[in-house]
């Protein structure tokens, strides 16, 4: 600077350069069933830094940690005091598998079986389970023996809150065999005689009982004694039914 007397004054003045850009950090979160929504944490060692998320489903927000509910991928800005810019990106994705079971099919209820298990599996891991059936009753195990028949139904829930319903119906299988008995007359002239039985229950087994401790199986029996024979007939479930058969003779 010249004043009007000619006398010199120098000064100076540094100007700095302030580009460093903000610090920033973002991270993202699952989306599984059992969550309605995830939280997006945004940070910067900055201080005095302002946020700005963008992302799918038309999110547009300054709050550093906004609540999403769609899948992607979301880019978070930050400007520093300076001005400077700096983003990151961080992403949701979805855990929405629903757990894999299988339920092994259980034996019917029978007259030699009265009770059935009924059992899941899953490949999947801590997977848990209810099960709904007749009467009220409710079961948590993977597995339980049961004598009430009808309809069962599980609800399998993973971990990731997700779940999978599956039924199984429990028969009931007590129907008797149907039998047929016949016996011949016995006589003088005809002494021994033969007992006939049939079903028409396939698989069924027949047994005779009679006089003096009359014992034999099969449809057939050679019989040399009047008096009251009982056929019994064992069905493949187990269940049972008896006919009696009366051998008459005629001595006099």
């Amino acid at each position: 600077a010249t004043g009007p007397n000619g006398c010199i004054t120098t000064d100076s003045v540094s100007v700095a350069i302030d580009t460093i850009p903000p610090d920033v950090n973002a991270t993202g979160d699952t989306l599984d069933c059992a969550a309605v929504g995830v939280t997006l944490i945004g940070s910067s060692l900055t201080p005095g830094a302002n946020f700005l998320w963008t992302g799918p489903g038309g999110l547009n927000t300054t709050n550093p940690a906004p609540v999403v509910s769609v899948i992607g991928v979301y880019t978070l800005a930050v400007t520093g005091p300076n001005g400077c810019t700096a983003d990151t990106t961080a992403e949701v994705v979805a855990d929405d598998d629903a757990p894999a079971v299988s339920i092994a099919s259980p034996v019917a209820i029978t007259c030699g079986q009265p009770q059935t298990t009924l059992s899941v599996t899953s490949g999947s891991i801590g997977v848990q389970y209810v099960w709904n059936g007749p009467g009220g009753l409710v079961f948590t195990d993977s597995s339980f023996t049961t004598s009430l028949p009808g309809l069962y139904t599980l609800v399998a829930t993973a971990p990731n809150g997700c779940t999978v319903m599956a039924t199984e119906t429990v028969v009931l299988d007590t129907f008797t065999p149907v039998l047929q008995a016949t016996g011949d007359a016995l006589s003088c002239s005809k002494p021994s005689g033969v007992l006939t039985g049939s079903s028409g229950t396939p698989g069924t087994v027949l047994n005779w009982n009679g006089p003096n401790g009359f014992a034999a199986s099969g449809n057939t029996a050679l019989i040399s004694l009047p008096g009251l024979y009982t056929l019994t007939g064992t069905a493949p479930n187990g269940c049972t039914a008896q006919m009696p058969v009366v051998v008459g003779a005629d001595v006099a």
